[in-house]
């Protein structure tokens, strides 16, 4: 999903863009490639695992693939959102200014 500010009818601005992803592994990684290189004021990641403790390894794992990305900025923002079935609850972490 992608939010744009037009004016004019041309884009002014980019608010949010947003992946999301159910299958668990590497689809999880190219969708969140995607938002690596998207020019946006936030970028949200959505996916799933199967129990916290997968979520948080997923976490961390988005977070090192944002360090090593040679086109991050230290203004990116990111929200990630990795859903538990287990638990039956999200975990949240934001990364970013």
């Amino acid at each position: 999903m992608t939010w744009l500010v037009l004016r004019d009818g041309y884009i002014e601005s980019v608010p949010l863009v947003m992946e999301s992803e159910w299958r668990r592994g590497q689809e999880i990684h190219n969708d969140f490639q995607k938002l690596m290189i998207a020019r946006a004021g936030l970028r949200i990641m959505i996916f799933g695992g199967k129990d916290c403790d997968s979520v948080s390894d997923q976490i961390w794992e988005l977070k090192q693939e944002v360090a090593r990305c040679g086109a991050s900025r230290t203004e990116d923002r990111y929200l990630l959102a990795g859903f538990s079935v287990k638990e039956a609850k999200f975990k949240f972490e934001s990364l970013g200014a």
